[in-house]
């Protein structure tokens, strides 16, 4: 099976950085939760579709592995194929999701921090 990985570094170092507060470092591991299971949903319901095997994946190989890490993993064997070389023009199906929820996760990340340095 072929490795598709997307992070984001950066995050993680920085808030542990400002953050000691066990409480706080929840909240964000729930933010970020959200975040994925939302790349998870917006790549799903673009997709290409022919069996629904691959939009229903891409939920499915959601794992938590630690603390703020989560992962999103491809659960076919043509899930990057799909990503690059659809022939029907449905390509960039996580890279578009992806680019989309890194800036609700800038938001999310900003609300949050507004409101605990109030």
């Amino acid at each position: 099976m072929a490795k598709f990985k997307i992070t984001i570094d950066g995050v993680d170092s920085t808030i542990r950085r400002k953050l000691t507060d066990a409480k706080a470092r929840n909240e964000l591991d729930a933010i970020i939760m959200t975040s994925i299971n939302n790349l998870g949903q917006k790549a799903a319901q673009r997709a290409p579709v022919d069996t629904g095997r691959l939009r229903n994946s891409l939920m499915a190989y959601i794992e938590k592995r630690g603390e703020m890490n989560w992962v999103m993993k491809e659960g076919t064997e043509y899930t990057v194929y799909q990503e690059y070389n659809n022939p029907n023009g449905k390509q960039a199906f996580i890279r578009t999701s992806l680019y989309e929820e890194v800036e609700n996760l800038k938001r999310e990340l900003h609300m949050w921090k507004r409101k605990k340095t109030r």
